[in-house]
Parts: structure tokens; sequence; C-alpha cells
């Protein structure tokens, strides 16, 4: 899509004006994993500029990171995002504003096969953690505690690492650790 064919879009006539503050308006680009691929159908205008702006910021590559800053944006795609954010709000039944330019750039990086893999949540129960760091501290190797409990080295590993994205489950692992470390001192 031309800067011309997108400003047409963009700066069509508007029907409604929707109740967001100017700040909100203007405001950086949330940048949100929320991803709907069920919904494809690029009936609604609005979804067509969005799609247009995370393909051009994708391809520009700023759309990593948790914003995007409204001034990188040029005017033409400063006055799209606005226009997007103003027809999505008054759309009950689709995304809205920032979550729909988010999931068009999602739907970018998978065409492009760079969307990272999903991390997995902890898959051990509460038992199973406090056994983990009872044996740690009783100083077993990483592999006698994967054998006895009949895992994965790299799983006992990741656990100990505390390397996991979710904050229960790492919340998780640092109670059952300091549970095991008590009763270890009693």
């Amino acid at each position: 899509m031309t800067d011309e064919e997108l400003e047409e879009l963009a700066f069509s006539r508007i029907d409604r004006i929707a109740n967001i503050l100017e700040e909100k308006l203007t405001g950086d680009i949330k940048n949100v994993l929320e991803i709907d691929l069920e919904n494809l159908a690029y009936d609604k205008k609005y979804k067509k500029i969005a799609k247009e702006i995370a393909s051009r910021l994708f391809h520009r590559g700023i759309s990593e990171g948790k914003e995007i800053s409204f001034e990188k944006l040029s005017p033409v795609e400063q006055k799209a995002v606005e226009k997007v954010r103003n027809d999505s709000a008054l759309d009950n039944e689709h995304l809205k504003g920032d979550y729909v330019i988010s999931n068009f750039f999602e739907i970018e990086r998978i065409r492009q096969n760079q969307s990272p893999p999903p991390r997995k949540r902890l898959q051990l129960n509460d038992e199973q953690l406090s056994q983990l760091f009872q044996l740690k501290f009783q100083k077993e190797s990483v592999r006698e505690i994967a054998r006895q409990m009949n895992l994965n080295r790299g799983t006992i590993n990741k656990v100990l690492q505390k390397d996991y994205v979710d904050t229960r489950d790492r919340q998780r692992i640092a109670e059952a650790e300091q549970k095991a470390r008590s009763n270890q001192k009693s």
C-alpha cells in the first residue's frame, strides 16, 4: 500500500467521533500479544489500516518492545493510528485500537516465521518442587535429582535457575525453595 492509499483511508470521512482523550488518541502504541487468528475477515476499514501500519512498522524493525513511540510514525501513519483507534472504539464486536495493531504485528511475525515459540508454564506440583529442593539441599547432583524424580535434567535446571516467564511460576518456585530451606534447618 502506498502512502497515498494509506492517507486516503486514514483521512476519509469519520462518521462519528469516539470519546477518546487526546493523549490516548495520539499516545504510544501498546504492543500486546493477543492473537485473534479466527477472525481474519478484513471487512472493516480500520482493520485494513491496522494491518498496513503493523506491516510497515514490522518491516522498519520498530515492532519490538512493549511500546512504539508515536513520534517515530510518519504524519500519515499517525493519522492512520488515530483512525484505527477511533473507529475500533466505535466497533463493539472486535478488538480495540492498540490490540488490533498488535494482533497484526503478531500475524506478520508468524508469516515471517519470526514468532518466538510459546514459553511453557511450570508443570511440577508443589510436592514435586519441595522434593526437588530437598534433594538439592542434600547436595544431590542434577542428574541424581532427575533420576530419583523421573524428570528431565533440563526441567531440573530450569527450576533451579527459575527460568520461567510467568511470575506465578517463579513465585511457586521461590516459596518451595524457602520451605525446603526452612525444613532443612529444623
